[in-house]
């Protein structure tokens, strides 16, 4: 899991630059973490980085998003999500 501590609680968005980095840089999977406050986050990490997959936290503790709102929007934007 990789955390940007620059973004984790600012939402204003993963830190793509850093993610990619990382995600060329290692063999495994890597889980983006930190900054996310909206749908667009999510779909956008998926889409400017090949993350395995992304966290989001506090957008739903918050009840700023629902987890299906969240599943839409992915959908829409033909980001693959894994169903539970």
């Amino acid at each position: 899991m990789l955390i940007s501590m620059d973004a984790d609680g600012v939402k204003t968005g993963y830190d793509l630059p850093l993610t990619k980095a990382i995600v060329e840089e290692v063999r495994i999977p890597v889980i983006a973490s930190g900054g996310c406050s909206n749908p667009e986050h999510i779909t956008e990490v998926f889409q400017e980085t090949d993350v395995s997959a992304a966290l989001a936290v506090s957008i739903f503790h918050d009840k700023t998003f629902s987890i299906e709102e969240m599943k839409q929007s992915c959908q829409q934007e033909g980001v693959r999500i894994r169903e539970a």
